[in-house]
């Protein structure tokens, strides 16, 4: 290959041709930066001011991704490969440790067999993924040869995955374009999920709860003053405990989100604490709202002064959830970034983990929400009042989140009707 109607522009840029290539509109261009070999990139079919043009933009959004992202970008990592590849040797320092695994789990299993190790990152992946659902729903185990028939929340969590991948790595290390919204072409009536597969806790349960943390503490108070090593330990431990302890009375007594918890801020919680201001929220309706908090459940306060003799985070607007030498850098993102990880934990040590009232299904954080709304509406709150507590809706109440058992049924219908209540309708005749 031959470069004909050379046109310099500026520097070590400029445009040209190619003798074996018969359209005479076709323009490339190459340019070279400091440190990086001379970089060849092909415009396409155009006038030579249009070619001009776009070899200019062409060297700056060069110059600008070897600034921000280093030599790899500016020489063209596009692909599927390149972006997994940086994710498997640079995510662990951005993401909780759960997380960081999880997001490889999905790639391993499926999502890099789906994409394509070569395919290019860029806009066109929308209609690949658009193809992912059915994909996932015929795939074949190979041990036992039956269809896997992926739930939906398996599939959502999947495509969460691929887009924070192709997020991070376009994002830290300017590999490939932006995708924009990844699953725009998936259709949501493939993705129905009537119920949750999240279950929660029976009042004797939650009771459990409480003495387990009682006992754990206890534990950890008799290592106190054996040696000043154990000691500085167990002290470091009780603080977590109590951190950890305090965070699932929150999640048990307001019904928030472990992402809304992570936010608190020591004056968000009322001086009677009977209302928690919850400032931001994944959900629209979430956002800037006062929780109840149900002292039936938990004793909030209780745990909260018990927090507060191990936490050096005492300032109204500091965060509640902070570490353990209480610096407000260390507070935002990373604090408590595996506490799902912890309850999962916590109640497989208590053998709590898996409900088999309503079969078989496994707990985790988000149980406690479905805890406080169904005890709220089997108490008799109005349903609007828990769902705007809870920063949802009715519909999401009814089809997501309450557990109606038949016992608690017949027991408020009962209770209503002993108080004599009476209906305002008339029988016509």
């Amino acid at each position: 290959m031959q470069q004909k109607n050379r046109k310099s522009l500026e520097n070590e840029l400029y445009i040209f041709q190619r003798d074996d290539v018969k359209s005479t509109d076709r323009w490339y261009c190459a340019f070279k930066l400091q440190g990086v070999p001379r970089i060849y990139k092909a415009l396409g079919v155009m006038s030579e001011q249009e070619a001009a043009k776009l070899a200019r933009r062409a060297l700056t959004k060069a110059e600008e991704q070897l600034q921000i992202h280093g030599v790899s970008a500016v020489l063209g990592k596009t692909r599927i490969a390149d972006a997994t590849t940086w994710f498997r040797k640079n995510a662990h320092t951005l993401l909780s440790e759960t997380r960081y695994k999880q997001v490889l789990r999905d790639w391993d299993n499926h999502l890099s067999k789906f994409f394509g190790a070569k395919t290019a990152i860029d806009k066109r992946l929308h209609d690949r993924m658009s193809k992912y659902v059915e994909y996932r729903r015929r795939v074949i185990n190979k041990r036992t040869g039956k269809r896997l028939q992926a739930k939906a929340s398996t599939i959502k969590m999947e495509i969460i995955s691929a887009k924070q991948l192709l997020k991070m790595a376009r994002e830290s290390a300017g590999i490939g374009e932006d995708v924009g919204n990844l699953s725009i072409g998936i259709r949501k009536s493939k993705l129905i999920q009537l119920k949750s597969s999240s279950t929660t806790f029976q009042d004797h349960e939650l009771d459990e709860i409480r003495e387990c943390f009682d006992k754990d503490a206890d534990e950890i108070q008799k290592e106190i003053g054996v040696s000043s090593a154990s000691g500085r330990t167990a002290n470091r431990r009780l603080f977590n405990l109590e951190r950890f302890r305090f965070l699932v009375a929150i999640a048990f007594a307001t019904g928030c989100r472990l992402n809304e918890a992570r936010q608190i801020r020591h004056e968000d919680l009322s001086d009677n604490f009977k209302t928690l201001r919850i400032r931001k929220s994944k959900t629209q309706a979430g956002t800037n709202r006062i929780a109840y908090i149900d002292h039936q459940i938990w004793d909030v306060r209780k745990a909260y002064n018990r927090y507060l003799t191990f936490s050096k985070t005492k300032k109204p607007k500091s965060l509640v959830f902070a570490d353990e030498e209480g610096n407000v850098k260390q507070q935002e993102p990373r604090v408590l970034l595996s506490a799902g990880a912890s309850f999962a934990r916590f109640l497989k040590k208590h053998r709590m983990l898996y409900d088999k009232k309503f079969g078989k299904r496994r707990r985790n954080l988000f149980s406690t929400r479905h805890y406080w709304i169904t005890r709220q509406v089997n108490d008799g709150i109005g349903s609007f009042d828990v769902a705007r507590s809870a920063g949802t809706s009715l519909k999401m109440i009814e089809a997501t989140y309450y557990e109606q058992d038949a016992a608690t049924t017949v027991s408020n219908i009962e209770r209503q009707k002993a108080q004599g209540r009476k209906g305002a309708l008339k029988l016509v005749k």
